[in-house]
Formats: C-alpha cells, sequence, structure tokens
C-alpha cells in the first residue's frame, strides 16, 4: 500500500536535509548560528561568513574526509568511533581547545542520579493526542519507512499466519486484541 506519492518523499527528504544542514554549517563554520527556521538560519549565516574560524573548519573538513574515506576503504567497520578516538586524541595533544576549537568541555565524573523524569501536563499534552491516534488507528507505514511485515513473518512454516506474525511484530498491543 502506498500512501505518500514519491514526489512528496523526495521533497519532505530534501527539505529534512537542507533543515540539517543548516543546523549543523555553523557550528562547522565555527560561528554562533542562530534563528528559527531555515531562510532565517541561512540568513543568519551569510551574515557571519566573515567570522568562519578557519582552525575550526579545517577541523570539521579533516573529520568528515577521513569519514568518508573511511566508510569507503573500511565498509562496515566502526569508522566514526575510530574518527572521534582521533579527534579527542588531537585536540589533547595539539592544544585545540586553547586555540578556539569548541569542545563539550568538562564532562561530570560519575553516574547520573536515578530518577523519573521532571514532566508537567503543559510538557505532554500535545503528546496525548497523538499517542490516542497511534493506538487507536491501523497500523499505517509512516512516509514508507516501516518495513513490510512480510518479511518478519515465517511463511514457510506458517504461511496463513503471515501478515498476523509481521502485525504482531510491528504493533505488540495487536495480540491483545
Amino acid at each position: 500500500m502506498k500512501l505518500i506519492s514519491d514526489s512528496i518523499l523526495v521533497g519532505f527528504r530534501a527539505g529534512a536535509g537542507l533543515t540539517i544542514a543548516m543546523t549543523q554549517l555553523p557550528s562547522l563554520l565555527g560561528v554562533a548560528g542562530g534563528g528559527h527556521n531555515f531562510f532565517e538560519r541561512s540568513w543568519l549565516l551569510l551574515g557571519q561568513l566573515d567570522q568562519t574560524h578557519y582552525l575550526v573548519l579545517l577541523v570539521g573538513v579533516f573529520a568528515i574526509g577521513l569519514l568518508v574515506l573511511g566508510e569507503q576503504l573500511l565498509p562496515g567497520k566502526p569508522v566514526a568511533l575510530g574518527v572521534v578516538t582521533l579527534a579527542i586524541v588531537a585536540a589533547t595533544i595539539l592544544g585545540l581547545p586553547s586555540l578556539g576549537v569548541p569542545t563539550t568541555g568538562k564532562i561530570p565524573p560519575g553516574l547520573p542520579t536515578l530518577a523519573g523524569p521532571a514532566l508537567r501536563l503543559r510538557d505532554v499534552e500535545g503528546i496525548v493526542p497523538l499517542a490516542v491516534a497511534r493506538v487507536s488507528q491501523p497500523n499505517i507505514a509512516f512516509l514508507g519507512r516501516i518495513p513490510d511485515i512480510n518479511h518478519y513473518s515465517d511463511r514457510a512454516r506458517h504461511p496463513e499466519n503471515e501478515a498476523l506474525t509481521g502485525a504482531i511484530a510491528f504493533r505488540p498491543e495487536a495480540s491483545l486484541i
């Protein structure tokens, strides 16, 4: 079943990609950034291009290059973990924070305290209708990203139960009905 056309999905993915890029580019360039939507972020970033911190840009481009090269040379290996490790070592040895390259700063030691979430009604009031709709509606493939339920069914042994088995894999609450 196809609920959303390919042209809509292409537009949605392009918009999501551009939005994500505009939230990350200020960090790559070493500028403050800002804004609340794509166009505001773009306009503010254009105004801050003359403040680009070139060492931050060099470190970022080098890390991206390592990620791309690593994925080509070592597919399926944890290349990103290696790049992060290398970045930590390089920042420590070269003293990059003292040269203006931002880092996470001091991370508090130990484990966080065990506590429940501090939620107020206004924090979740917009989510409650969505949760009710999700539980009460049939399983609809959201933007074509949910795999085919038949992939998870055991057709060889019980072909008569394949749709039911797949539905339960994605909607465990369906087993209660």
